[in-house]
């Protein structure tokens, strides 16, 4: 790829001169898995792969040299088989905030009021009570 351009491209062809089918996938700007890839194992954190090379500054002007913590993000690719999938955290409106208190007071007289409130407008949606669902917003149904 060309730093200058952006310009990149990709050339595919068969080990000693053989043919057949291929997949290609580019990825940029991400981290990916070297495990899922023919690297060594990376399942302890003793072996995990480290991800510091996935994260790029959001300011230009700061460099890799940089000595204290600087904003950033990262992506990255990859996958554990061992994962379970579980619920975390549920939560029912049905018969009030479950506990939650809602604070929709604004900090100081710049912001404005928050708009949290319990709303019927979801209802028929998936992932939401029947008759009440914790909404941000305005607008979201006949009912809310």
């Amino acid at each position: 790829m060309s730093p200058a351009t952006g310009a990149g491209g990709a050339v595919t062809t068969g080990a000693g001169g053989t043919t057949g089918g291929y997949t290609l996938r580019a990825v940029l700007n991400a981290a990916v898995e070297g495990e899922s890839h023919g690297g060594t194992a990376n399942d302890t954190r003793a072996t995990a792969q480290s991800l510091e090379p996935a994260f790029l500054p959001f300011n230009g002007s700061v460099t890799s040299n940089q000595s204290a913590p600087y904003p950033g993000r990262a992506a990255v690719l990859g996958r554990h088989d061992d994962f379970a999938v579980s619920t975390v955290f549920i939560a029912d409106f049905e018969s009030g905030l479950q506990g939650f208190t809602i604070d929709n007071t604004p900090p100081d007289d710049f912001h404005v009021e928050g708009l949290w409130h319990l709303s019927a407008g979801r209802g028929s949606q998936p992932g939401h009570s029947a008759s009440q669902s914790l909404y941000y917003g305005t607008g979201e149904g006949p009912d809310g």
